[in-house]
Parts: structure tokens; C-alpha cells; sequence
């Protein structure tokens, strides 16, 4: 089994994201799965206190992964991207599992992104009780 992981750096862009992403689909045609790096669509917001990140968040029925199910399917590889993703009216960041097929066959839903903010902010996972 032959595996790939996208390295790449995000803009604020989900547009220009997207087409990095589905270039990395592109040159690992000839790859088994490929991994995709934690909210490939946006900049790691976590990170950033009191950002609204409204516009970054997608559906399993959005156009952004409708694409890369079609790369996977055009491709006959395992996709795993990770998006920022509303899941029955709740937020996550969300790793998928794409079937050469082309078909959402599982989903990582992370719900530690609080935890990392904390992190961030203090330097240590030590939360005030």
C-alpha cells in the first residue's frame, strides 16, 4: 500500500485551500490513501481567540468535499481530508474517510479544539477548576 501526506500551508481562502487540496489529490494519483492535513480548508483557528470561523464550517452535501469525493473517485485512491464540519447542528473538526468509490464511509469527529485554545493561550492543559 502506497500512502500520501499533504504538507501544505493554508491561506484564509477555502477556495485557494481547496484547489492545493485537490492538486495534492492530483499528484498522488498513483498512491493507495492520502492524508490530509488538521482543517485543510482554513488556518488553524484554534489558535486565534474570539475569530469568527462561521464561513469555514461545511456539510458532508457542501461543493468543497463534493470535490474531493470526485478526486477520489476519478482517482480510484482513499481520501482522508479534514474539515471544519456541522454534523447534526453541532461543530467539529472533522477527519473524513473517502472510498475510491467516492463515498463518505466514516468520519473523525474531534472535539478537543477548546483544549488546544487553552493550550495555546496558557502553555498547559491544566484547566482552573
Amino acid at each position: 500500500m502506497k500512502i500520501a501526506l499533504a504538507q501544505m500551508s493554508m491561506t484564509e481562502s477555502i477556495e485557494e485551500n481547496l484547489n492545493k487540496s485537490l492538486n495534492f489529490c492530483d499528484k498522488a494519483k498513483d498512491c493507495d490513501l492520502l492524508f490530509f492535513p488538521e482543517i485543510q480548508l482554513s488556518p488553524f483557528f484554534p489558535q486565534y481567540q474570539n475569530k469568527n470561523v462561521e464561513k469555514y464550517c461545511l456539510y458532508e452535501s457542501s461543493n468543497e468535499v463534493q470535490k474531493l469525493k470526485e478526486k477520489a473517485r476519478e482517482h480510484n485512491i482513499y481520501i482522508s481530508p479534514n474539515v471544519y464540519m456541522n454534523i447534526e447542528n453541532k461543530k467539529y473538526d472533522t477527519s473524513l474517510f473517502i472510498n475510491r468509490q467516492g463515498n463518505v464511509v466514516d468520519k473523525a469527529k474531534m472535539v478537543h479544539t477548546d483544549l488546544i485554545f487553552f493550550l495555546l493561550l496558557t502553555g498547559s492543559l491544566m484547566l482552573p477548576v
